[in-house]
């Protein structure tokens, strides 16, 4: 099984360029949960969440450039519940402080509300 996750890196590298990525994230994510959230070497968590706090946190990126990472956030909150308490508080920060206050675009305002809701 490890040898699938080789490709995770890969296809994180291009979440925000290619976003019908996020279909084979997610089921990275969605069928193999245990194993995104035990293995430490690589740390797929902590991978993620550099990702998608850089992204968020980015201020030269408009609003359709971070389309991905509210998504993203709600594929390891809707799998992973219960299991990944200690990302929530970063979670909710990152997309209400850094995000939330300065979007436009009335869907990617849904998506990130989505991710509080959740």
């Amino acid at each position: 099984m490890a040898t699938c996750w080789i490709s995770f890196f890969r296809l994180l590298s291009h979440v925000f360029e290619f976003p019908d990525i996020l279909v084979p994230l997610d089921n990275y994510i969605s069928r193999s949960t245990a194993h995104f959230l035990t293995c430490k070497e690589p740390d797929y968590q902590q991978s993620l969440w550099y990702m998608i706090s850089s992204v968020m946190g980015d201020k030269n990126l408009e609003d359709g450039d971070i389309e991905p990472a509210p998504k993203l956030i709600q594929v390891v909150f809707q799998n992973c519940r219960g299991q990944v308490d200690h990302w929530v508080e970063p979670y909710l920060r990152i997309t209400m402080e850094e995000r939330l206050r300065r979007i436009e675009k009335p869907y990617l305002k849904c998506l990130l509300m989505e991710v509080v809701r959740n």
